[in-house]
């Protein structure tokens, strides 16, 4: 019989890992239910299946659903949602991964649509939409993928005696850390990591041999995280946050070189074979960080900070926050180019932002560092082609 004549099975074959009829990709089964549902009726189903609605954590997932969503029509329910019920900018996944990539289509996440959210099928597949919640949609299941792991996680510090959970060292050292290698969303400034250092009882780490150094750069391999050291602004050179005298240092070559005279607080970077230096960087950057707290000392558990309350005098847009007077709004979930910015800015009755000082900056960097995207259009460009200024 000539190939093209044999008949197509009539049981998709089972995938390793994945229960008879489910879909692969990497590390997790997708199952396709066509019948449509509700979003809440929907998160049951795929409860009941022990598994949660399709969630997307980055382009290389989404590409593969791009490809497949092509084979059907209409919009499929996904877990992503707008907390609280009301559509603005602040979404979470409803399996409490963080957002760390989305899709949004053209004019969305549109605030008067719905509080729930569908991938397409058409006219192009695999853009996000937000619906209302009691609309009736086909959706995907996710589950994890039995047998088949995402790679480990960096290795923990070593519990030691002194040291509480979750903090470690080694029994002749007098202090205890513990790493904070996180999210994008999640990374700090120097200074909002040294304040959720002091939040737990401890302070940014201060480094005072290199038998310390490497212990801490062999946990850390391939990162970049803020330790304390930094420009001491009445009496210049470096020190400590603790107090503690510079009594150790490791340089990178041509470090420190404060470029453009705005690098005042340093980090340590740590290669994948844990060799390690220091640089010093703008002290708004997001980065990790590492805290540490003396021995015998019992840590903090910091309380939950309240979420940023919504400006309502700003717009009705619930993404307004109001900072010294000025308002804010900060959309990460529509990329666009500058100029559909700046008619973005225009709907919501407001200008591209203008940064007038230190303070401003640090400000908005800190908008920008709890969301998704990694860069954010602002309102200066240039006039003129040859020699033009920016204003």
């Amino acid at each position: 019989m000539p190939k093209g004549h044999y008949p197509l099975p009539s049981v998709q074959p089972t995938i390793y890992g994945c229960p008879q009829g489910w879909d692969v990709f990497e590390y997790s089964c997708y199952w396709f239910e066509e019948a449509a549902r509700s979003h809440e009726e929907a998160k049951a189903f795929c409860e009941s299946r022990s598994s949660t609605l399709l969630h997307i954590l980055d382009l290389y997932e989404q590409a593969h659903f791009t490809a497949l969503m092509s084979r059907y029509s209409g919009d499929w329910w996904i877990g992503l949602r707008a907390r609280g019920g009301v559509a603005g900018v602040d979404y979470y996944w409803d399996n409490d991964a963080l957002i760390t990539y989305t899709n949004w289509g053209r004019n969305e996440p549109n605030n008067l649509a719905g509080s729930c959210v569908t991938m397409s099928t058409s006219p192009l597949a695999g853009f996000w939409n937000n619906k209302q919640c009691e609309e009736s949609f086909p959706f995907v299941c996710e589950a994890s993928r039995n047998g088949i792991s995402p790679p480990t996680r960096a290795p923990t510090l070593p519990p030691v005696t002194g040291c509480e959970s979750n903090w470690g060292g080694e029994p002749h050292f007098r202090n205890c850390y513990r790493l904070f290698t996180v999210d994008f969303a999640q990374k700090k400034s120097w200074q909002a990591a040294r304040e959720d250092c002091l939040a737990r009882g401890a302070d940014l780490v201060s480094i005072h041999s290199p038998e310390e150094e490497i212990f801490l750069s062999g946990y850390s391999k391939g990162k970049t995280k803020w330790i304390g050291l930094s420009v001491n602004p009445l009496e210049g050179g470096y020190h400590w946050s603790d107090g503690m005298p510079v009594s150790h240092t490791n340089w990178g070559h041509g470090e420190p070189n404060n470029h453009n005279g705005r690098e005042n607080c340093v980090e340590m970077v740590t290669t994948k074979n844990g060799t390690s230096w220091w640089n010093d960087l703008n002290c708004d950057a997001h980065q990790d960080w590492i805290c540490m707290i003396a021995k015998g000392k019992k840590p903090i558990i910091p309380p939950e900070p309240p979420s940023p309350a919504p400006a309502p005098e700003c717009g009705s847009n619930p993404g307004w926050r109001k900072n010294n007077g000025i308002c804010y709004y900060y959309n990460d979930t529509d990329i666009v180019d500058f100029h559909m910015a700046l008619v973005r800015c225009y709907e919501e009755k407001a200008h591209m932002v203008s940064i007038a000082d230190e303070a401003e900056q640090s400000y908005v960097l800190s908008l920008v560092g709890t969301g998704q995207a990694a860069a954010a259009w602002i309102g200066m460009r240039m006039f003129g082609v040859a020699g033009g200024e920016y204003l």
